[in-house]
């Protein structure tokens, strides 16, 4: 597939450890044509759209989400600049998208905080569903990345007197006392195997300060850990997260890519994830950004 091509391409020796880069937070720019984009409706077209609708004229997207996208307006009656708000799917939305749509207009319209854009109004016109809000000025997040991590598979340093299962016991419950209990080494086959590949057992004694991974795989949850990069990542990988977020058209993506080093440029891209977790990326201010997304007037408080 695409990854053996990669590696055989770069690499030639398939063996060789690779890690697991998260370039997460790519926020994309919502004046990029997605090359995805294939919703019918009203924004079909929406990166080039202008025009008069319900009494508002439309001037330029500000961004596009999946289920709504966002213009700058002009309300035509009272002479004032606001955000409006559409269903994408437009007059093709099936009645699930109509409700969760109304459900996040009725929920912003009941509050009222200096730190939250107002609503103006909610309607319906030709079959297309919008409500109109505040327009709010200042920087957006729009085309970064705002953390990039590797993720490890676990491994143990010996000691030069305690057996691996040991050293497996031992740093399980170093993992499990950082996370909570969500990150622990199982102590099955698989684990077995790696330590076989590696030439021992479980009752092994590892020589003191040599390294052993005892799992090819750097899922958190079986004692992989993450280790921030972001400071140290390509300009290719940044480049390549932001694209591939704004094709996806998620405005928030997690993406997994396999690379050989954060700080160089071959990458393959083996996962998109529109949840991306923020405790993951600490220290990076994760949370913050998101929250100053949701809550633009917010922002820099």
């Amino acid at each position: 597939g695409l990854v053996d091509e990669h590696l055989k391409k770069h690499h030639g020796n398939q063996e060789e450890s690779f890690a697991s880069l998260e370039a997460t937070f790519a926020l994309h720019a919502g004046d990029t044509e997605a090359t995805l984009d294939f919703t019918p409706g009203i924004t079909a077209t929406a990166a080039t759209e202008t025009g008069n609708f319900a009494g508002y004229e439309l001037q330029e997207v500000l961004g596009k989400g999946g289920m709504g996208v966002v213009y700058k307006a002009r309300q035509v009656k009272l002479n004032r600049t606001v955000a409006l708000k559409m269903i994408r799917s437009g007059s093709l939305a099936d009645q699930h998208e109509i409700e969760r749509f109304k459900a996040e207009a009725e929920a912003a319209a009941k509050l009222d905080h200096p730190g939250i854009v107002p609503v103006y109004e909610v309607g319906e016109a030709d079959g297309q569903h919008f409500f109109s809000m505040g327009l709010v000025a200042g920087q957006g997040l729009d085309g970064q990345v705002v953390a990039a991590a590797t993720r490890e598979p676990p491994q143990v340093q010996g000691t030069g007197m305690d057996s691996i299962r040991t050293l497996i016991e031992k740093q399980s419950r170093r993992r499990a006392a950082a996370t909570g209990g969500e990150s622990t080494i199982p102590i099955d086959q698989e684990t077995e195997r790696c330590i076989a590949e590696a030439g021992y057992t479980l009752d092994a004694v590892l020589p003191y300060g040599e390294r052993l991974v005892v799992r090819k795989t750097a899922n958190l949850h079986t004692g992989g850990t993450i280790h921030d990069v972001t400071a140290r990542l390509h300009p290719t990988l940044r480049q390549a997260a932001v694209d591939a977020a704004a094709a996806l058209d998620i405005p928030v993506t997690g993406l997994d890519f396999i690379v050989s080093r954060p700080d160089r440029g071959e990458y393959v891209i083996i996962e998109a994830n529109e949840r991306p977790g923020l405790a993951n990326h600490e220290p990076q201010p994760t949370a913050k950004r998101f929250v100053n997304l949701l809550f633009p007037n917010t922002a820099g408080r």
